[in-house]
């Protein structure tokens, strides 16, 4: 009886165990933070050098995740979101690591706190800090301008460089701002003296007006990560399109009304907002729409002239303005004759 009483106490700790022992399910419907890379190499810097490395995630869960707080070791510092990510939106996490007073191999972690599913992630930035000797980078020019361009334009821009230390040059990572834009830069490694180029594609199809992009370039350089900026100015396609400019009437007697209606249609690639419509006299006027036209919209800019106190050819223009500083100019022409008088 003794035994057979043991027995099932055993079998009931045994259960017991594998029960707790059982992960529970996963819930399908919570965040998930999904990176790149949880690691980053810096490669040699020097000491007092200011490393910066950034780590890009998506929300890959099916709920907004909430990042709540960032644990540093050793002099790491992190930068990161504060407002909710959605689902299927991306985000970057910023490690910033001071390296005075530090020498030799370093592997510093910096664990992330968030609603993520699996709990909490550690990214790792791993590196050497030495005397030397460095690579340098050197560019020809910092800055490129491209001018003006019309939205929807793909910039594509090369910086050239010239490694002028005394180690192989490493490029690992070319950062952007935010916007949308591609890098192609050299993998291998650029021994001293050689030289080799940075090719930056901008797209405008999201914006107008001035553009600065910043551009980090981030190497084993004595000299750290380097600043490169890409500035112009992003105009607006905006046209407003008429079957002509000039249009001529019948000829008229005098003290008749010329009633005119002009369509045209917006071509470009954004609304057009017409800010004035008016004409050069008292005697005739001109009405335009005043909501938005979108692009592909047509609209009817509408004409009227007295003839009262008119005899003979006239040359009417309606001047328009549209969206501040586009400005397209209407010609109407034809004759006003004399009344007629019965004998």
């Amino acid at each position: 009886m003794k035994k057979f009483l043991l027995f099932f106490i055993l079998l009931f700790c045994y259960a017991n165990s594998e029960a707790q022992s059982i992960p529970p399910p996963l819930d399908l419907n919570e965040p998930v933070m999904t990176f790149d890379s949880l690691t980053q190499n810096f490669c040699d810097v020097k000491p007092g050098t200011q490393v910066l490395e950034n780590f890009y995630f998506k929300n890959t869960g099916k709920s907004p995740l909430i990042i709540t707080g960032a644990r540093g070791s050793g002099g790491t510092v992190a930068d990161y979101p504060k407002e909710p990510i959605a689902p299927g939106n991306k985000g970057v996490i910023v490690i910033r690591f001071c390296t005075d007073g530090k020498m030799g191999l370093q592997d510093k972690t910096t664990t992330i706190e968030s609603n993520n599913r699996d709990g909490n992630i550690v990214l790792h930035i791993k590196g050497n800090i030495t005397t030397g000797p460095f690579a340098l980078i050197r560019f020809d020019s910092t800055s490129i301008s491209f001018g003006k361009v019309e939205q929807g334009t793909l910039i594509v821009k090369e910086f050239h460089f010239t490694n002028a230390g005394k180690a192989n040059l490493i490029i690992r990572n070319v950062v952007f701002g935010h916007g949308a834009n591609y890098a192609e830069w050299p993998k291998n490694e650029i021994p001293p003296g050689e030289s080799g180029v940075i090719k930056i594609t901008q797209t405008t199809s999201d914006r107008t007006g001035p553009l600065s992009k910043s551009i980090d370039i981030q190497s084993n350089s004595e000299n750290g990560s380097v600043q490169l900026q890409l500035t112009g100015w992003v105009y607006a396609v905006q046209y407003m399109k008429f079957d002509s400019t000039t249009y001529h009437f019948e000829k008229v007697k005098q003290g008749e009304y010329v009633r005119l209606e002009i369509p045209f249609t917006n071509t470009g690639t954004t609304p057009i907002q017409i800010t004035d419509c008016v004409t050069a006299c008292g005697c005739d006027v001109a009405e335009a729409p005043r909501e938005p036209i979108p692009p592909g919209g047509k609209g009817v800019i509408k004409y009227l002239l007295n003839t009262d106190a008119r005899r003979g050819v006239q040359h009417k223009q309606i001047i328009i303005r549209y969206n501040n500083d586009q400005v397209v100019v209407l010609n109407i022409i034809g004759e006003v004759t004399p009344p007629y008088k019965p004998d």
